[in-house]
């Protein structure tokens, strides 16, 4: 049974909280298997931990449980080639837009832009690469035919220059031959061989350019399907081509950009001048490189788009041209500021709650004062008032006006000991716990049984270990004012990568149906959700109450945001 002990405090505003959290994970979830590019976790010694559906797809499995069967070093055609990757992995720890082929299910090549990062296992140690990749297939097929092109054109225009000097030495012959045999007919005879001769220079052009002309249109039909954006400019950085996508995302059409550099119509107002001089110098080092910009459509609109730019050489390295791919990420931009402004209402609301457990326990100790500490005071006054008028009764009313002052002495020690911050960094959070179980025993008739087991505090924060003791001290001060129990018992312990708090009594219990979360309950699951954590109560009249509460210890030993104020 979950429990709940006085009159809940808007309850339905943390329910909401909870739904938007539980709905941003998701969303997190949803961009993780939805994302285009492939996204990949494996280990050094090449057992795949995680990858989405794009990267399945990309290597052409048929689900993410075959391939993750597989070892990573079976996606490469070479056992070099993977072993080149690891090396320089682990050398930079850290590679940015890292070209690679790797070896598809059907044995097809897979060409692939890639940014790794070596990370390490913060329990185990172990290292892994998280990576994500970008199919460059298209575009590498695409440039090793422009190239095979380039080769078959520079063939065919030797073997023009040899038919030429052939045909010259033909014609030469000829001419001799003509001249000896028929000298009135020579200049007719020049002019059919020069017909011939070009002649068969257009029938030999007009071949290749038909071959040219079915390559370029394959490489057309595959820039003009691709959902991508496709820019090809010339050495200057004019645009020379845009496919259809680009006219979708940004509104111009060819026409309107040819000849145009994008830097001159693209950019707007709130564009970031950094990137553009970051776009301007990685040109100047020829290399391939992938940026994020925000860019302007036609009609005003802005649009965040990731680039990923290849520059194209001809024979002495000279960029000749450059290839580059826009990719829409507006959604997933909205999408991320939409999760960070969650994230920040999230904990002003956790804030709060944190402020407010702090103004009621002001007001307890308040309470106490007026109600406890300052009638004890009023006693001791009032006996002593007497006893000065009394001669008779005088020792007596002084000894009892001693009695109460070593009550009220006692009342502001126990008041002290909820306002002192425990000493967590000097002796630990198990020993604080004990000497707080200790302590309360001198003073109320009750036996608090206390174990720790297995448990180790030492990769554990200081604040997160004050925020347990605070949920321990809040919890046995409910049992104190509400169960009449005999025996408390509070128990710590790891258990499989979770730290779990369990503290239970033996008192009258309540029924859950009923009665509903106190201030003190809502407390303990404010500090909870601080840490991720989980609670669980449970209680049934006449059988005692039972606070249970998980936290993922992995989380805890990377994770500190919890609020000055505990």
């Amino acid at each position: 049974m979950i429990t709940i002990l006085s009159p809940i405090r808007n309850i339905t505003k943390r329910r909401t909280a909870a739904l938007e959290l539980a709905e941003s994970e998701q969303k997190y979830r949803t961009l993780f298997e939805q994302n285009l590019s492939g996204i990949y976790r494996a280990t050094v010694k090449g057992a795949i931990l995680n990858c989405n559906d794009a990267f399945v797809k990309m290597l052409k499995y048929d689900s993410l449980n075959e391939l993750l069967e597989i070892n990573a070093a079976e996606l490469y055609f070479l056992p070099e080639d993977r072993n080149n990757f690891i090396t320089t992995v682990i050398g930079k720890k850290k590679l940015c837009n890292y070209e690679d082929v790797l070896k598809c299910k059907d044995g097809s090549p897979l060409y692939v832009i890639e940014n790794i990062s070596l990370q390490k296992d913060a329990i185990t140690g172990e290292e892994f690469f998280d990576g994500v990749l970008i199919d460059i297939t298209d575009r590498k097929l695409a440039e090793l035919r422009l190239k095979e092109n380039d080769t078959v054109i520079t063939n065919l225009n030797k073997n023009l220059k040899m038919r030429a000097q052939e045909l010259a030495l033909q014609n030469e012959e000829k001419e001799k031959r003509a001249a000896e045999l028929i000298i009135a007919n020579k200049e007719l005879v020049f002019q059919n061989e020069q017909k011939e001769k070009k002649a068969a220079e257009l029938i030999i052009a007009n071949q290749e350019l038909k071959k040219t002309g079915a390559e370029l249109k394959k490489l057309s039909m595959v820039a003009k399907e691709t959902i991508n954006g496709v820019v090809i400019r010339d050495k200057d950085q004019n645009i020379v081509w845009v496919n259809n996508a680009f006219t979708k995302m940004y509104g111009y059409e060819l026409d309107e950009v040819t000849g145009r550099n994008p830097k001159d119509f693209l950019p707007g107002p709130e564009t970031d001048v950094e990137v553009l001089n970051y776009v301007k110098e990685q040109y100047r080092k020829k290399e391939t490189f992938v940026f994020e910009i925000l860019n302007y459509t036609k009609s005003g609109n802005k649009i965040y788009v990731r680039i990923q730019v290849q520059p194209i050489f001809d024979e002495n390295g000279s960029i000749k041209q450059s290839f580059a791919l826009h990719t829409d990420i507006t959604r997933q931009r909205e999408l991320e500021e939409k999760v960070e402004m969650e994230k920040i209402i999230k904990q002003k609301q956790i804030t709060n709650a944190v402020f407010a457990a702090q103004e009621r326990e002001r007001s307890e100790i308040g309470r106490e004062l007026h109600d406890n500490v300052n009638q004890i005071l009023s006693a001791i006054r009032m006996y002593i008032d007497i006893a000065k008028m009394d001669e008779k009764n005088h020792d007596s009313l002084l000894t009892k006006a001693s009695a109460f002052a070593l009550s009220a002495i006692e009342e502001v020690r126990k008041l002290s000991k909820t306002l002192i911050t425990p000493l967590i960094k000097e002796i630990g959070l198990k020993d604080t716990v004990k000497n707080l179980t200790e302590e309360i025993m001198l003073v109320h008739p009750i036996k608090i049984l206390f174990t720790a087991t297995d448990f180790t505090e030492e990769k554990l924060s200081d604040k997160f270990k004050l925020n347990v003791f605070r949920i321990v001290q809040e919890q046995i001060g409910n049992v104190l004012r509400h169960a009449q129990a005999k025996k408390i018992y509070v128990n710590i312990e790891d258990n499989y990568g979770k730290l779990l708090i369990s503290i239970s009594d033996d008192g009258i219990g309540f029924d859950t149906t009923i009665r509903k979360a106190g201030v003190g309950i809502t407390n303990i699951k404010n500090r909870t959700e601080l840490y991720n954590g989980s609670l669980h109560l449970n209680s049934e009249q006449g059988k005692g109450t039972a606070l249970s509460i998980t936290f993922n210890k992995t989380d805890l030993l990377i994770t500190d945001y919890t609020p000055s104020c505990l």
